[in-house]
């Protein structure tokens, strides 16, 4: 019996194997959408007039203007009924009927069951087992807390005087009460009044705050730590953060211009007040996009230049590259660098899209392919655009997720993989 028992449990692996359920991936023939694995062996027969990747096991559908969710067996999850369905999210969808204000939106469970009444405006995704959702009349609406049962967490707002919530960061969540931002802390104590005008969730120990007009920052004791002096304040990043004061450029009109600069937790500048924006810090290549005189650039964590300011637009590093961009003798220009500023493909007149999983879509002569990292091109430009949807549909453009990515052909969408295969007959 024992030897038996060794024989299936070796076995197993095996079995797994051969029952594991394939990768599906969009499939369309014709105007139908169904499912299909890598080599185009059909799971689920096209009868969607559009679908979406799935996610967790499970995938939107679209059936004319109506959204809803099916599982790996083609089985419907969420009635394809609804004007707005989220991806699964710890077991749940948030669905919405209607058009926001006038809309009711609830929650689904992987079961198929409405385990959450459509009773509010809106809902969002849950995470870590809460969810923000939003109910009262427009305007005048209420941000809360729910748990997976649909009960208002108490120390979320539950008692009905909060206007809005931030999320728990650091053992802390900021609020929002009579036009007034202060702290709950993790039993939902008031342990800082709403006294502040503005307030950002606690990162790296500090918070930034506003009063009587400037930001500043406090710590966990709610402790004034950099004084209020700034017209604008960011969460810190690898002990720095992003500020701006305003600056008087002495026109007509007596406007006046933000300057932007890093600081240090104890408020010591890093840079001088002298970029015209910086935008957020990579958290993979911790660079930030900066503008000066018109130009952009890079900065480090130490607000080291990277590369001249010639550029007219720089995007984020994507595996050490960048896309660049320059307006020169009228005409818009476009290339890739990298790290030390080399063009990796020089600018011309190729359009390009983001990078993706090593790959980036680019426009030339009005049809669409892609190059990788090193300026190759690895499927040739016969497509006809870059894909776009709103946030009802999906988020993002031509670009690969998993090894699949959307592309335009003859006015139909079609996916593809990273050898330019596609999974679609006509």
């Amino acid at each position: 019996m024992k030897q038996r028992l060794f024989i299936l449990l070796l076995l197993f692996p095996v079995f797994g194997q051969l029952f594991a359920q394939p990768e599906l991936i969009p499939y369309r023939k014709g105007d139908q959408w169904g499912f299909c694995d890598r080599e185009k062996n059909i799971f689920i027969v096209p009868q969607h007039d559009e679908v979406f990747p799935f996610i967790n096991g499970y995938a939107r559908v679209r059936n004319g203007t109506r959204f809803g969710v099916i599982d790996m067996q083609g089985r419907i999850i969420v009635p394809i009924a609804f004007d707005y369905v989220s991806d699964e999210s710890e077991g749940m969808f948030a669905a919405r009927q209607g058009v926001f204000p006038a809309s009711l939106a609830g929650y689904y469970d992987t079961s198929g069951r409405a385990v959450i009444p459509f009773r509010f405006i809106e809902t969002l995704p849950f995470k870590n087992g809460k969810a923000m959702v939003k109910l009262g009349k427009f305007p005048e609406l209420k941000h809360v807390f729910i748990d997976r049962n649909g009960k208002m967490l108490d120390y979320y707002g539950a008692s009905g005087d909060y206007q809005v919530m931030g999320l728990p960061s650091q053992g802390m969540t900021r609020f929002k009460k009579g036009g007034k931002w202060g702290f709950l802390n993790s039993d939902g104590v008031e342990i800082m009044k709403p006294t502040y005008e503005d307030a950002g969730d606690f990162k790296e120990g500090l918070a930034y705050v506003k009063n009587k007009g400037k930001y500043g920052y406090i710590d966990l004791s709610g402790s004034v730590v950099i004084p209020f002096k700034f017209d604008m304040a960011t969460d810190f990043f690898k002990g720095v953060a992003i500020v701006y004061e305003l600056v008087n450029i002495k026109d007509e009109f007596n406007s006046e211009t933000p300057k932007y600069g890093l600081i240090d937790k104890k408020g010591v500048a890093l840079t001088p007040m002298h970029f015209d924006f910086i935008g957020l810090f990579d958290k993979e290549d911790k660079v930030a996009v900066v503008r000066k005189d018109n130009k952009q650039s890079f900065i480090d964590l130490k607000g080291k230049e990277i590369i001249p300011f010639k550029y007219d637009v720089v995007s984020e590093f994507h595996e050490g590259v960048a896309v660049v961009k320059a307006l020169v003798g009228g005409r818009a220009l476009s290339g890739i660098i990298d790290k030390t500023g080399k063009e990796i493909v020089p600018l011309s007149d190729i359009r390009f899209n983001r990078f993706s999983e090593g790959l980036i879509a680019f426009e030339k002569d009005r049809k669409v392919g892609f190059m990788n990292t090193k300026g190759e091109i690895v499927i040739s430009a016969k497509y006809d655009g870059f894909i776009w949807r709103n946030f009802d549909r999906t988020s993002g453009s031509s670009e690969f997720v998993n090894g699949i990515c959307p592309v335009l052909k003859g006015g139909q969408i079609t996916y593809i993989n990273v050898k330019g295969e596609e999974y679609a007959e006509d």
